[in-house]
């Protein structure tokens, strides 16, 4: 995200040949381009950083070493979503016990089916 700074700037008449004709005043734009101080979490990047990073990119990453994304998974293969009505109270009760024990609230159901269909 940059600031810019336009200048409107004349190169004149000019004589060309041996007609004497001459050439209109043209007039263009330059843009000059500044960049904004930029940060990551409050450390301003250099132009040594984005060169490093530069760098890095071109020899390439390994692919088993980058992070992986989306949701953790949970057992053997992809999981199914399984949609459960409850009434309010059991969602209070569901609710205070999961965060009593610092698990989220499908992780406590999950350990319940477990405990209740005896699989580990």
């Amino acid at each position: 995200m940059g600031a810019h700074a336009e200048r409107k700037v004349s190169l004149g008449s000019t004589a060309l040949g041996s007609g004497g004709r001459s050439w209109p005043k043209l007039y263009f734009r330059i843009t000059i381009m500044v960049m904004a101080e930029e940060s990551i979490n409050g450390v301003p990047v250099t132009d040594g950083m984005i060169q490093k990073w530069a760098d890095e990119a071109e020899a390439g990453y390994d692919v088993e070493k980058l992070r992986k994304r989306g949701r953790p998974t949970v057992g053997d293969g992809p999981g199914a979503v399984v949609p459960v009505r409850m009434d309010e109270a059991l969602l209070e009760a569901l609710n205070a016990r999961a965060e009593q024990e610092h698990v989220s609230r499908s992780e406590a159901i999950r350990e319940a089916v477990r405990a209740w269909t005896q699989v580990a």
